[in-house]
């Protein structure tokens, strides 16, 4: 079975399941979709684990910065174009203008023309990976990362509390 058929077939279940997830890892959507979801160092980890568990796949991530009172960048500033005031953590998000990483889009085809869950661990630590490599080498502690999730485009989270 194909890979976003599979979870269309299982809709209400995997979109409860991604909601738990959500909840579990602290996780700040941004919008009613599932891209830029934003999260802490803290959870990163925990956060894809539990995704690659869900045999869901993570296509992209955008950056963020983690803004409070008196936070700044290392630069000595807050930048960025604006976002969500945070549901967990004191102070808000602000959408930087970073490059987006993104898994390639004939690889995701190929994973959606086939049975290969296991690809998703595959994909998902190349994530992480990525991940590792930038965080905190060119970006200060206050950016972080939003992940943007492989799953129908139709979906929508209409029914939850970040959005009401």
């Amino acid at each position: 079975m194909k890979y976003l058929d599979m979870l269309r077939m299982n809709r209400s279940s995997t979109q409860a399941e991604i909601e738990n997830i959500l909840k579990r890892n602290a996780v700040q959507p941004v919008g009613n979709g599932y891209i830029d979801l934003i999260v802490t160092d803290e959870y990163i980890e925990s956060f894809l684990t539990d995704l690659t568990q869900a045999n869901i796949i993570v296509e992209s991530i955008s950056w963020w910065c983690h803004c409070k009172k008196y936070t700044t960048s290392k630069n000595g500033y807050v930048s960025g174009m604006g976002g969500p005031k945070s549901h967990y953590f004191e102070g808000w998000f602000s959408e930087m203008q970073l490059p987006l990483y993104t898994i390639n889009e004939k690889e995701l085809a190929e994973v959606d023309q086939s049975n290969v869950i296991e690809k998703v661990k595959t994909i998902n630590d190349r994530v992480r990976i990525h991940l590792r490599s930038l965080k905190h080498k060119e970006f200060g502690a206050s950016i972080i990362p939003a992940l943007w999730l492989f799953v129908p485009e139709e979906w929508d989270r209409d029914d939850n509390e970040f959005t009401k």
